[in-house]
C-alpha cells in the first residue's frame, strides 16, 4: 500500500514537471549558485572591511574612522515571493529584493558596473541584462547561467546600516518603522515568507500543495497578474498560509505607526508572523489530501449559500441569482488577507471570481466519496479532467468578449513587444468596464491571462494569431459595443505605444455559452526571449549632433551615431589628470560632491584626498562634478559632470559627439553662489 501511494506522488510529481515547469531539486541547487553569484555582485565587503559602526572614540564623538565607514554605499540582497520557498516554476523570473544606502539612480550606475566587472571576472556565468526599468524603485531582469532573476531596490538607509548581513533572519525589525511603505512592505513580506519557508524546508508536503494550487489556479484562468485581477506566486503562499492558520488572531501590521517604540514594533510584528505555521508550530507532519481539503474548504465553504444554483460540473459554474455575491462580512475577511500580507490592493471583482471558482472546487470536492481523498491519482485525474475542458468553457461570464489579434510581422521581440503592450491595454479595458457596473450589483470579470490560440495552431508559424477572452457577468450587453469602440480607437491613435502597423486587432461579443462552443482554445505555448542591452554609457545614438546641410571639415573627425563608446571616464581619473597634468592647475578647479546630511557640498579639488584614513577623504562615487575656474574672466565652467556624461578632459563617454570638443553645447551653467 505504502508502494502503491509512492509511486502515486512520483507520478503527479512527473505530472507537475511536465505540465507546469515545476523544477527538479538539481534545479534549485543550480539556481541557489546563481543567486549566490547576484549576491557577489552587491556584496557589501567589496566596499572595504564592515566594523562596529556603534564603537565611540573617547568623550562619546563618533570617530572620523566610524564616520567613513558610515558613508560607504552598502546593498543587502535577498530572495522573496515563491524564490525565498523555492516554489518557482521553471518559466518564471526569480524574484530579489535588494535594499541599499544610495539612491535609485545612482544604484542603476553602480549594478551596472559591477554586473560589467562581472561579466569579465566570471565569464562562464553568462550574466547578461534584458531589461532595466528606472524610477523610484528600479527594476533590472538579469539572467545568469540562463536563470532570470528580477532584482528590485529600495533606497532606505537607516534600515540597511542595521542589517549585519545577508540572511533574512538579520534583519532588524525595529528599524522597520523608519522605513517608506515600499521599503517596509517588502522587508516584512521577507520576513514572514522567510517564517513559513522554514516549515516547507521540513515538510515537502507543502511544495506539493502549493504547486497543485498553482496548477488548478492556471488551468482556471486564475494565474497571471494582480492587475488583470489573478492569483499571484505571492497571493497563493499568502493564502495557504492563512488557510493553514485560521485558527490564529491575526494581526494586520501597519508601517509608519505614529508614537510607536521600537519593542512595540517588534511584538506587533512578530504576533504578525507568529499567526502562520512556522518554526514555533507544531511539527506534526501534514499529509497532502488533508491540507489541499482544508485550503479549498476554508476559501470555498460559506455555510449561509446554498450550492444547488451552480452547475456541478468540473470547473464551470454561473450564479443563477444576482443577489448571490459575497457577504459585507465575508468581503471583508478577504479584503484583510489581502492587507495583512501586504499584497496587491484588490478590486471586489477579483475577489467576486476567486469566490465563485474556490466554491465550485470545494463542491467538487464534497461530492466525491471519503475514501477515494487518499490517493494522488484522485487528485491528479481531477486536475487533468479540469485542464481538458475547453477554455471558453472555464471563462467565467453571461458576455464573452474575444479580442483577436493578428500580428504579420517576422520579428519575434517586435512580436513580443506588441503583446506586452496589448496586455496593459487590457487592464485599461478591464478596468473601463469595471466602472459600468454599480456597487449593488457588483460584476465579476474574468479576464484570461494567456493569450490564447487554436488547437491545432503551429509555434514555428511566422504569423502569429490567435485571441484573449474577457468574461463578464452583471453588465448590460447593450453598454459593450461602445465601450470596446473606444477602447479600440484609443489603442490605435496613441502614439506611446509601439508602432503595431503590423498588429490588427478585432473584437467578438458572445452572449452565450452556444456561441462560443466551436471555439476550441489553447494557451499559447510561444515565448518571445528579449535580447541583451548595454548599459546607457556605452551606446548613445540618441545623443548623435544634430545634422548640418553642409558638413563643414573638423580637424579631429567625430565618432559615427552608431559608434559604441567607452564608459565615462571616472571622478578618480580626473584628479589624476588635474594633479599631473602640467596643463592644468589644480587649485583653479572645484568638485561638487554629494553629503548625506548636508546635500550637496563644494570644495576645492587639491582638497580630495582618496586614502580612506586622510579626514579629507570622500568616496569617490559621491562625487558629481568637476568645476574650472577660468583664468582672468572669474568665470567658471563644468568641466565633468556624472550625470550628464560631460567630460572635457578625456572625452570619454561620448562627451564628444554630445556636447563638441569644449562643450560649447552644454548649456547647464555653474550656480553664481559658487
Amino acid at each position: 500500500m505504502a508502494d502503491d501511494t509512492n509511486n502515486e506522488e512520483l507520478i503527479l510529481t512527473q505530472y507537475f514537471q511536465d505540465q507546469f515547469h515545476v523544477p527538479t531539486p538539481g534545479w534549485w541547487e543550480e539556481v541557489n549558485l546563481a543567486f549566490q553569484t547576484l549576491q557577489k555582485l552587491l556584496d557589501p565587503s567589496l566596499a572595504g572591511p564592515e566594523e562596529d559602526l556603534d564603537s565611540q572614540d573617547q568623550g562619546g564623538i563618533p570617530s572620523a574612522r566610524r564616520a567613513r565607514i558610515g558613508a560607504l554605499p552598502k546593498l543587502v540582497c535577498f530572495a522573496t515571493e515563491s524564490h525565498a520557498i523555492q516554489c518557482t516554476a521553471r518559466n518564471e523570473t526569480l524574484e530579489c529584493v535588494v535594499f541599499g544606502t544610495i539612491s535609485a539612480s545612482l544604484f542603476i550606475d553602480v549594478f551596472w558596473e559591477a554586473i560589467q566587472k562581472a561579466q569579465v571576472e566570471y565569464p562562464d556565468a553568462n550574466i547578461v541584462v534584458s531589461s532595466v526599468q528606472p524610477g523610484a524603485h528600479p527594476v533590472f531582469i538579469i539572467r545568469i547561467n540562463s536563470f532570470v532573476f528580477e532584482v528590485s531596490y529600495g533606497c532606505c538607509e537607516p534600515f540597511v546600516r542595521r542589517i549585519h548581513d545577508d540572511l533574512p533572519q538579520s534583519i532588524p525589525l525595529a528599524a522597520l518603522q523608519y522605513c517608506d511603505e515600499w521599503s517596509s512592505k517588502q522587508a516584512i513580506r521577507i520576513l514572514w515568507l522567510t517564517d513559513f519557508a522554514q516549515k516547507f524546508r521540513i515538510d515537502n508536503t507543502l511544495h506539493h500543495v502549493y504547486h497543485y494550487i498553482r496548477a488548478w489556479a492556471t488551468v482556471q484562468g486564475l494565474y497571471g497578474s494582480s492587475n488583470i485581477g489573478s492569483l499571484t506566486s505571492n497571493s497563493i503562499i499568502a493564502l495557504l498560509r492563512h488557510a493553514l492558520s485560521s485558527g490564529s488572531e491575526q494581526h494586520h501590521v501597519k508601517p509608519n505607526a505614529p508614537e510607536t517604540t521600537d519593542q512595540e514594533w517588534e511584538n506587533s510584528i512578530v504576533a504578525s508572523l507568529s499567526s502562520g505555521i512556522g518554526s514555533e508550530s507544531s511539527q506534526e507532519k501534514l499529509d497532502f489530501e488533508t491540507t489541499i481539503r482544508e485550503f479549498f474548504t476554508y476559501f470555498g465553504k460559506v455555510p449561509e449559500i446554498d450550492l444547488t444554483p451552480y452547475y456541478m460540473e468540473c470547473g464551470t459554474g454561473l450564479f443563477n441569482d444576482e443577489d448571490e455575491h459575497l457577504t459585507e462580512n465575508q468581503l471583508t475577511q478577504w479584503i484583510n488577507i489581502y492587507n495583512l500580507y501586504h499584497l496587491q490592493d484588490v478590486d471586489r471583482s477579483t475577489l467576486e471570481l476567486l469566490y465563485l471558482k474556490f466554491q465550485l472546487m470545494h463542491s467538487i470536492i464534497e461530492s466525491t466519496p471519503t475514501e477515494s481523498y487518499p490517493h494522488f491519482s484522485y487528485w491528479k485525474n481531477l486536475l487533468v479532467s479540469i485542464q481538458q475542458q475547453d477554455v471558453p468553457a472555464k471563462v467565467v461570464g453571461e458576455n464573452v468578449i474575444q479580442i483577436d489579434f493578428v500580428y504579420s510581422g517576422t520579428s519575434s521581440l517586435g512580436c513580443g513587444r506588441w503583446l506586452d503592450m496589448l496586455r496593459d491595454r487590457l487592464v485599461v479595458l478591464r478596468s473601463s468596464l469595471t466602472n459600468l457596473t454599480s456597487s449593488s450589483s457588483p460584476s465579476i470579470l474574468h479576464l484570461w491571462p494567456q493569450p490564447l490560440v487554436d488547437q491545432e495552431a503551429d509555434d514555428s508559424s511566422p504569423f502569429y494569431e490567435g485571441c484573449f477572452l474577457l468574461g463578464l457577468t452583471n453588465i448590460d450587453s447593450l453598454d459593450l459595443n461602445p465601450a470596446l469602440g473606444k477602447w479600440l480607437s484609443s489603442l490605435q491613435k496613441d502614439k506611446s505605444t509601439p508602432p503595431n502597423q503590423k498588429g490588427y486587432l478585432s473584437f467578438t461579443i458572445h452572449t452565450s455559452s452556444l456561441e462560443t462552443s466551436h471555439l476550441h482554445l489553447r494557451p499559447s505555448t510561444r515565448t518571445f526571449h528579449p535580447p541583451s542591452i548595454t548599459p546607457p554609457s556605452t551606446s548613445l545614438s540618441t545623443f548623435s549632433p544634430t545634422p548640418s546641410a553642409t558638413p563643414t571639415p573638423t580637424p579631429t573627425s567625430l565618432p559615427l551615431p552608431t559608434q559604441k563608446y567607452p564608459p565615462l571616464r571616472t571622478a578618480k581619473d580626473t584628479l589624476h589628470r588635474l594633479l599631473h597634468d602640467p596643463s592644468y592647475s589644480i587649485e583653479n578647479h572645484l568638485i561638487g560632491y554629494r553629503d548625506r546630511h548636508a546635500g550637496v557640498m563644494f570644495k576645492n579639488a587639491s582638497d580630495w584626498k582618496l586614502d580612506t584614513m586622510d579626514e579629507e577623504w570622500i568616496p569617490e562615487h559621491k562625487v558629481l562634478y568637476f568645476i574650472q575656474t577660468l583664468p582672468d574672466t572669474n568665470k567658471k565652467r563644468f568641466i565633468w559632470h556624472r550625470e550628464q556624461k560631460l567630460d572635457l578632459l578625456f572625452g570619454s563617454g561620448g562627451s564628444i559627439s554630445r556636447w563638441g570638443i569644449n562643450g560649447e553645447k552644454f548649456n547647464i551653467r555653474v550656480p553664481g553662489f559658487i
